[in-house]
């Protein structure tokens, strides 16, 4: 019996102890290449080794085995400035229909080298990264993207060596060429979407700035020029189709371009904002701050990492804090952009928030930050320029508005003498092209000072602006009606118009003018009297119509019975441009209600 309780006991101590003991780990990972799981991802599959002195080669890394530990899941690798990731992983046998590759989403990357171990064992290597070429690259792309050899009979030792100043934070992944195909497809679409608009935003802000002479488009152009490069450079765009055999630069245009970007930003609220009419003291320091911008991002071309990504990220941080203050010191001074404006940046400023802290968040928010801080960009552009947009519309109608009260006669709304004197030669010109007669017409109320002097200023002031509607009503919207004088209006009626019904145009005139009006006093009735001239019957110049109305209605004065005036005799003498040719027998359409009753006539009819 005691036998018999031996294994027992030895079963009861095993699982004490086990239960004492860690719990032993699960197993890794296991490398699938499937096709229709795509992006594959590395996880646990691989070893990683952190070399801090940045100096080891490949034979040492491969000589220090037992250092290497199991890749991270969803967490950062920690690696510092000067420090070198090495990763090891194996390729398990895998069909060879599709050709597989590597790829690390972050444009970023100093420089990746992946080392393929051959049957004799030597490894080979391929390039990527800022510190190449575009061109020496083993697949030119906008992120490091190496190509993997994949047998379907025996498994492929991989090393990877990643140089990463600014840290690593992005999964390793890997795909097949079909899908990397249709990923380059998918991106030039929608990178072409986007930064066509923010190249088209850029570039009409600029137009707008020189044609409308307005400072404020002009920077907000510049800004979102700069923008749209950074962004282009953070994708990868810039540094693969822009300046592709300048490592250098496109290593330092991460950090020279966002801390560019902020002072044409601060120009462009300091401008749109008013910030100099409204406060000198605020103005200046906005000015500093946005040349400090522009020192720090030529700072950034020649420092170091990390030094360099602490500069650009603090200017912007700096420039972000103070121009959200200046917009909160705007709306509190009245300015009813500030709210719009901040409604606009919002996101913009949540996404850049979440771009700048991606470290916090995985892997898997690090590689879609990208995304999200361009969404935001585009969606506070297209608002902003709304906004600038609709500013500018509403600045130009009060400037359109006093230029036309130069045009316009501010008591009856009726254009002026000057208006009524250029398009008179217009008319002068028509009818003489044309071989008609049109008619130029004076009408004058010679007791108007009279009845102002009886019944007011008001109830005068009310009449003739009745009658400038009364004669505005009366006419056609190919004629024109204008104010001269006090108690002057003058008439501009094209032709063809019969000089035998030219008095019928003035008794129509004088019965619209002298109905009486409701609502005014009894007795207040204008005495018109109309000069009217035929044109170039009696005049092919302004100056001479209006010197020969002048002279009827000073003739009018001392024989009070005469209210209609026509010129007796033709003005100055006028030959046809084309005397060859027939003169042409014109049609008036038929006249609506308050149109003038004008019968078709020959140039050369005479005056009743």
């Amino acid at each position: 019996m005691g036998r018999s309780l031996r294994p027992a006991l030895a079963h009861l101590l095993a699982c004490a102890l086990a239960l004492l003991l860690p719990v032993a780990a699960q197993a890794r990972h296991i490398l699938d290449l499937d096709v229709r799981t795509q992006p594959a991802q590395l996880k646990d599959w691989g070893d990683w080794l952190v070399d801090e002195s940045g100096a080891a080669s490949l034979r040492v890394v491969l000589a220090q085995g037992d250092r290497f530990a199991p890749t991270l899941v969803d967490k950062p690798y920690p690696v510092r400035p000067g420090d070198v990731l090495w990763i090891r992983f194996t390729v398990p046998a895998a069909p060879d229909e599709q050709r597989w590759y590597v790829r690390i989403a972050d444009p970023a990357l100093d420089s990746v080298t992946l080392y393929t171990r051959r049957n004799d064992e030597s490894w080979t290597p391929q390039w990527a990264g800022d510190a190449f070429p575009v061109s020496a690259w083993a697949l030119p792309h906008v992120h490091p993207v190496l190509p993997l050899v994949v047998s379907a009979a025996d498994p492929t030792n991989y090393l990877l060596r990643v140089e990463a100043a600014d840290g690593f934070h992005v999964p390793i992944e890997f795909v097949s060429e079909s899908w990397l195909s249709w990923e380059q497809q998918r991106l030039s679409l929608l990178y072409g979407v986007y930064f066509g608009l923010l190249a088209m935003g850029a570039i009409f802000s600029l137009a707008t700035s020189a044609v409308q002479r307005d400072a404020s488009h002009f920077w907000f152009g510049t800004w979102t020029a700069l923008a749209l490069l950074a962004t282009a450079s953070a994708a990868g765009v810039a540094g693969l189709h822009l300046w592709p055999e300048s490592p250098a630069w496109s290593d330092a245009a991460h950090h020279v371009l966002p801390a560019a970007a902020t002072a044409p930003f601060v120009l462009f609220l300091v401008q749109v904002l008013a910030v100099r009419e409204r406060a000198e003291r605020i103005f200046w320091p906005c000015i500093l701050l946005a040349v400090a911008a522009l020192g720090v991002a030529a700072l950034c071309g020649i420092a170091p990492s990390p030094a360099r990504r602490w500069l650009s990220a603090g200017t912007v941080a700096v420039t972000a804090g103070a121009t959200l203050a200046v917009i909160g010191w705007a709306k509190d001074h009245g300015e009813q952009l500030a709210p719009r404006l901040l409604l606009a940046m919002a996101p913009f400023a949540a996404t850049l928030a979440a771009y700048a802290g991606r470290d916090l968040f995985g892997p898997a928010f690090a590689q879609r930050a990208l995304v999200f801080l361009l969404a935001g960009l585009a969606v506070s552009i297209c608002g902003t320029y709304l906004l600038l947009a609709t500013r500018t519309q509403a600045r130009r109608d009060p400037h359109r508005r006093l230029a036309q009260l130069q045009e316009v006669d501010p008591l009856t709304g009726l254009v002026n003498d000057s208006v009524f004197a250029s398009r008179m030669g217009e008319l002068i010109e028509r009818a003489r092209r044309f071989g008609h007669q049109s008619v130029v017409a004076i009408v004058e109320f010679s007791n108007f000072p009279q009845l102002r002097s009886e019944f007011g200023r008001k109830h005068s002031l009310e009449m003739l602006l009745r009658q400038a509607e009364r004669l505005n009503a009366m006419m056609r919207t190919v004629d024109t009606v204008a104010r001269l004088g006090e108690a002057r209006f003058g008439l501009l009626v094209e032709g063809p118009v019969a000089p035998s019904r030219a008095k019928a145009l003035s008794a129509k005139v004088i019965a619209h003018c002298i109905t009486p009006m409701a609502g005014l006093p009894l007795g207040m009735v204008l005495k018109p009297r109309v000069a009217l001239a035929l044109v170039p019957l009696h005049g092919s110049r302004v100056g001479s119509v209006m010197e020969t109305l002048e002279a009827l209605l000073r003739g009018a004065e001392r024989d009070p019975g005469r209210i209609i005036l026509v010129p007796d005799v033709p003005g100055e003498a006028y030959v046809p441009s084309e005397p060859d040719m027939p003169q042409p027998q014109l049609t008036m359409p038929s006249t609506a209600a308050g149109d003038t009753e004008f019968q078709p006539t020959s140039a050369r009819d005479e005056v009743d």
